[in-house]
This record gives C-alpha cells, sequence and structure tokens, in this order.
C-alpha cells in the first residue's frame, strides 16, 4: 500500500514537536542526575515528565487524524462542507475517519462507517459528502456499476463538482459505457478546463470509442497541465497506433518508459 504523503507544513510540525521533545527530556535527565545536589528538582522533573508524556499523547491524537494531503485537495472542501450543523460534531468526526480509511485502503472498513453514517444525514452537503466517498470506495474495490450509482446520487443533492463528474466518467469507461462516460467528462471540462485528470478521463473515453483525433487533443493538454500522468500518454501511443502513425506512438511510448511506467501499460497492440 502506498504510504500516505505529509505537506512541508505537517512535516515542519512533526520536526519542531519531536526536537521540543528530545530538548524536554534531555533536561529531564539533567533535572534527575543533579537531584541530589539540587533536592527541590525531582518534583519539578516529574512535572516536565508529565508534561513530555502528554505532549506526545496530544501529538499522537493529532497526527493520527490528519488527512493525506491529497485527499484534502480533491474533497477537502465536500467534507468541510458536510455535518456541519449544531450538534452534528461527532457525525463530522466519524465521516472524517470513514475518509481517512478510505486513502488507508481501508475500504471495507470505510464503506461500513458511512453505511452506519447515513441515516443521520440531514442536508444536502451531508448526503453528498457520503454519496462520493462510498462511490470512491466501490470503485477502489472495483465495484464500477455501484460507484456509478452513488456518484449519480451525490451529484443529485450538489450539481456541478467537477471531480465528482470527472470521476464518474472514468468509472463509466470502465464499464464501456463511452457516450455517458464522455458526456459527463465534457460536463467537468467545461466546469474547469484546467484539471489535468477531468481531460485525461474523457480523453481515454473518447479514444475507446474510436475518436482519436479529440483524444490526442485532450490528452495533449492534460499532459501539458501535469507531466506525471501515465494515461493520457497510454491515450498517446495508442490512438496515434491507430492512425497509422508509428512514429509519434513510439515517441509517446518511449516517453512513457522514460517516466518508469510499465512496457504492458503503454504497448499499443496488448
Amino acid at each position: 500500500m502506498k504510504k500516505k504523503k505529509l505537506s512541508e507544513l505537517q512535516v515542519t510540525g512533526i520536526v519542531i514537536c519531536s526536537l521540543f521533545e528530545v530538548i524536554l527530556l534531555v533536561c529531564l535527565v539533567g533535572m534527575i542526575v543533579t537531584a541530589d545536589s539540587q533536592p527541590f528538582l525531582p518534583m519539578g522533573g516529574v512535572v516536565l515528565l508529565f508534561m513530555v508524556l502528554m505532549g506526545v499523547f496530544i501529538f499522537a491524537i493529532a497526527r493520527d487524524r490528519m488527512l493525506p494531503e491529497t485527499v484534502q485537495s480533491l474533497y477537502g472542501r465536500l467534507l468541510g462542507g458536510a455535518f456541519t450543523a449544531r450538534g452534528q460534531r461527532d457525525q463530522h468526526r466519524r465521516l472524517i475517519n470513514a475518509a481517512r480509511l478510505y486513502a488507508q485502503e481501508n475500504n471495507r472498513k470505510s464503506l461500513e462507517q458511512l453505511l452506519e453514517l447515513e441515516p443521520d444525514c440531514i442536508a444536502d452537503d451531508d448526503f453528498a459528502a457520503v454519496y462520493a466517498f462510498m462511490a470512491l470506495n466501490h470503485s477502489r474495490l472495483g465495484d464500477h456499476r455501484e460507484a456509478v450509482s452513488f456518484y449519480l446520487n451525490s451529484l443529485a443533492y450538489i450539481p456541478g463538482q467537477p471531480r465528482l463528474l470527472s470521476n464518474l466518467s472514468a468509472c463509466l469507461t470502465r464499464l464501456g459505457r463511452y457516450d455517458e462516460a464522455i458526456a459527463y467528462g465534457m460536463k467537468a471540462i467545461e466546469l474547469n478546463d484546467m484539471d489535468a485528470f477531468a481531460l485525461s478521463n474523457t480523453a481515454y473515453a473518447l479514444m475507446r470509442a474510436g475518436r482519436e483525433r479529440e483524444a490526442i487533443e485532450l490528452a495533449e493538454r492534460s499532459l501539458e497541465l501535469n507531466e506525471l500522468q501515465a494515461q493520457p500518454i497510454k491515450v498517446l501511443c495508442l490512438a496515434w497506433y491507430r492512425l497509422g502513425d508509428m512514429q509519434k506512438s513510439s515517441c509517446y511510448y518511449n516517453m512513457g518508459r522514460a517516466k518508469g511506467f510499465p512496457a504492458q501499460y503503454l504497448d499499443p497492440t496488448s
């Protein structure tokens, strides 16, 4: 399982807290060593030890509750708007925990918590967030039909979410429903034409539908925005291969291999 990546701010906080704890421990050891010559220090040492232990305990809880940066950046607004009514603090905490479980790829446990949370939904934002993470978990587990159903449920409560529309497009492509995938992908692009993943997912659907020229245009735009993606390179390899331009297909294949993407994934003949 891929480890979650912490932001620079989170890493800095961890380093500062760790250094602070080391300093306190050094001071504590010094107090204990010199306790015979300074009788008043043992009590101070006990207090300091208590402070250190409390600091470690609080920091451990805070670190455990931090959402991975990718989940926070992609779905932070969706999570932040859910369960904000008075008396719903516990529901909000449970939703964040379910999102954390999703990020840790503990998808079945995340789904269990979301199903328990569903009856507590009141506002549109509550339903939208719960159904969106149900969809994300089902997609991760390979159940794309259920994922499509929950994405549609989420979008029924809060329409016009580019990220959810793009995810829905990707799931529909996996089910072979290319025309629907293209339609939802184009909606996502209309809402945010700088979303590299929406462009990539729509390009892939277009390629599968046999619309290679359109796929190439979107894949190139996606790659310009984020050159670290594998999918648009795969699209360009296959689309140019289908159009008979082996030189361009080979060029993108070599580009993908140079970035470390698997040969089998990029191979337009596979």
